[in-house]
């Protein structure tokens, strides 16, 4: 199993041409595609610079609207958070066993903010990412 960006870099130096291509093909399934469309780019630098921009680009996009639809999912466990406030009054009107699951509720609510907030920051990175990647093939 590979777990670090240095072991799957020895790897990618490893594989024939003809496999890099094949994995460029699928690279939205790959753990490092960002290492992917760099080694491609040392191997085959002038030749596919059109095809791999194109490539960056679908990921790029793809990336993006991973981003969005994170977005939407964390307001929605925000307001749903909102739900769970009750006044003073109200709480003593409850029953402990009522007032043990919104708090239980409200953590878990917790944990999926938390959640989707590192998979947006994880997406942002890589968004930074691939765009200075596409920066690199206008300068050329």
């Amino acid at each position: 199993m590979i777990r670090t960006e240095s072991e799957f870099k020895k790897l990618l130096g490893g594989f024939s041409d003809q496999r890099i291509k094949k994995m460029l093909e699928h690279v939205e399934i790959c753990p490092f595609p960002v290492l992917l469309l760099q080694e491609y780019a040392r191997r085959f630098h002038p030749a596919d610079m059109k095809r791999q921009s194109a490539l960056i680009s679908r990921q790029l996009g793809m990336e993006k609207l991973r981003q969005r639809r994170t977005l939407r999912e964390l307001r929605t466990a925000v307001k749903k958070m909102g739900d769970y406030n009750i006044s003073q009054n109200g709480l003593k009107d409850l029953s402990k066993k009522a007032v043990d699951g919104i708090h239980q509720k409200s953590r878990a609510t917790v944990c999926t903010i938390q959640r989707l907030a590192r998979d947006l920051e994880r997406t942002n990175m890589k968004i930074a990412q691939y765009e200075n990647i596409l920066k690199g093939f206008q300068k050329r």
